[in-house]
C-alpha cells in the first residue's frame, strides 16, 4: 500500500490507517488497539458472469443501494447486469485472463456511524479513481463492522489500465498502456 492511500484514507476519517494482510489472523500484532481503517484488495473479476455475481453479493441480491462515480444509485439487478456486460465489453485487451475490475473492501470498527464509512467511502473513491475510472460501491451494515465494497472498472477513460495487486504493498495506482 502507498503512503498515496494511506494519507487520503487517514485524511478523510481523521485517524491512522494500516496494513492488512489478505489472510486474518488475530490482532495480537496490534500494539494499542485495532486500526481505524482497513483496507483489503479482495479480489478481481476476469468476465461477465463474475462480475454480475459479485454485483449481485454487493447489492444483497438488489436489497442494497450501489452508487457509481456519478452519484447514481442502482438496485435493480438488471441495471447491475446491463453494466457487467458493458465493463466487459469495453476492454481493449486481447489477453483471455484480463482483469476487468478490482475490488477493494474499506472496514471501519464496530460501532462506526455506517453514513461516515459511506460518505468517506465515497470521498476515497472520487478523489482516487472518478478522475479516469468507473467505480461502483455498496455500504454492508450486517456485520460487526461497517464496511464499503468499492468495484473499479480497470479500463480507464484514457484507455490505460489500472493494476493493483492483492498483498502486495506497492504502488496503487500502478497504471499500464493495454
Amino acid at each position: 500500500m502507498t503512503n498515496l492511500l494511506r494519507d487520503q484514507i487517514s485524511g478523510l476519517l481523521s485517524g491512522d490507517v494500516r496494513l492488512k494482510s489478505n489472510r486474518i489472523k488475530s490482532l495480537r500484532h496490534y500494539n494499542k488497539k485495532p486500526p481505524e481503517v482497513m483496507v483489503k484488495i479482495s479480489g478481481h473479476c476476469k468476465n461477465m458472469a463474475h462480475i454480475q455475481s459479485h454485483f449481485e453479493y454487493i447489492s444483497r441480491n438488489g436489497q442494497l443501494d450501489v452508487e457509481d462515480e456519478l452519484g447514481q444509485v442502482y438496485q435493480d439487478t438488471d441495471d447491475l447486469h446491463q453494466m457487467a456486460k458493458q465493463w466487459c465489453s469495453d476492454t481493449s485487451s486481447t489477453k483471455p485472463n484480463t482483469r476487468h475490475t478490482t475490488h477493494i473492501v474499506l472496514s471501519m470498527p464496530n460501532g462506526t456511524e455506517p453514513y461516515a464509512v459511506k460518505k468517506a467511502a465515497r470521498a476515497f473513491a472520487k478523489n482516487t479513481f472518478a478522475d479516469n475510472y468507473q467505480y461502483v460501491f455498496a455500504l454492508h451494515t450486517d456485520t460487526d463492522s461497517p464496511h464499503v465494497h468499492l468495484t473499479i472498472k480497470n479500463l480507464g477513460f484514457d484507455g490505460k489500465r489500472l493494476h493493483i495487486r492483492k498483498g502486495l504493498g506497492v504502488d496503487l495506482l500502478d497504471r499500464r498502456k493495454a
